[in-house]
């Protein structure tokens, strides 16, 4: 799909063809990272439900939502973003694709769809903007002891080492020029470690919080799809003082000398889960299955090929 001339979402970094590749290989050091696309605890539960629906919202190019609906064919999945610039044109003919601006309040097909809804590394597009919009969109959307697993990156944000230590992962050394000035561009960060307080306020219970380490033996690769992240974020800061940019670039710029030395940087990732509480209503109408219907309309429509 063209990228429009000019971008009206607040996704802050790239939506290209080289974008997308990067999507899609940190899409498989971070599912190796947790161990799957799903948290065992969640998909032990969820597997066997009737109607299963599952939503991945911030989906990008859509990796995620393509090998959900192709792990649990039975399932019916949608990928939601702001944008539909990187959305795939071929998919399985259980998932779909859907334009949804998350911080504004979701239309009344949406609510009470899904039976898990997974979110990653979206904290940081939205530059200290209020989230309870987002977080009660979330809720909404949810059946009744429906999921939310939500991957994002977390203070410090960066971690650097030197190759050479004996315990690569333990031995952390003094930060880098990058990991000093994330936290201008990325505001977000501080917040995704409050996230498990703001779900036991809305209403969420077995709400837990995983540390997503990564593997030493891809740190390598860890490496360098942080540093074109980094490198995206640096060609997109089009509202920050050139002198702050300037500054952003050449920390860039060491952290590549530092590579090529033999150290290494990796993000750091935690996932939070919390489940909708289940609350007694009085008895109504059966709803019709909204994803059931959208996905008819996609088949019948021809607006995606379907594998």
């Amino acid at each position: 799909m063209a990228q429009s001339a000019k971008r009206t979402d607040t996704y802050s970094l790239q939506c290209g063809i080289v974008a997308s590749c990067r999507l899609t290989a940190q899409h498989h050091l971070i599912t190796q990272r947790i161990g799957g696309l799903i948290y065992p605890a969640i998909s032990n539960e969820i597997r066997s439900r009737k109607d299963l629906a599952i939503a991945d919202v911030g989906c990008g190019n859509g990796i995620w939502a393509i090998e959900a609906a192709e792990e649990y064919p039975l399932a019916e999945v949608i990928g939601i973003d702001i944008s539909d610039a990187q959305f795939p044109w071929t998919c399985p003919e259980n998932c779909c694709f859907h334009v949804l601006d998350m911080m504004r309040p979701v239309d009344q097909d949406y609510k009470g769809c899904f039976d898990l809804i997974n979110v990653r590394l979206l904290a940081g597009s939205f530059e200290g903007k209020e989230f309870t919009p987002i977080i009660d969109n979330l809720h909404q959307m949810l059946k009744p002891n429906g999921w939310i697993q939500w991957l994002d990156i977390s203070s410090p944000a960066i971690r650097a080492y030197d190759y050479t230590e004996p315990s690569i992962i333990s031995e952390w050394r003094l930060p880098s020029p990058i990991t000093t000035q994330i936290p201008l561009f990325i505001k977000s960060v501080e917040w995704f470690d409050k996230l498990p307080a703001l779900l036991k306020q809305r209403g969420f219970i077995d709400i837990e919080r995983y540390e997503c380490p990564p593997k030493e033996s891809t740190l390598k690769h860890e490496a360098e799809i942080t540093v074109l992240v980094l490198m995206e974020l640096g060609q997109s800061l089009f509202d920050v003082e050139p002198a702050a940019a300037e500054k952003f670039n050449d920390a860039i710029a060491e952290m590549l000398e530092g590579i090529q030395d033999g150290r290494l940087f990796t993000t750091v990732l935690q996932t939070t889960i919390g489940k909708k509480l289940h609350r007694a209503l009085r008895k109504r109408k059966p709803r019709a299955n909204m994803v059931l219907e959208w996905l008819k309309k996609e088949r019948e429509g021809g607006s995606r090929s379907n594998i």
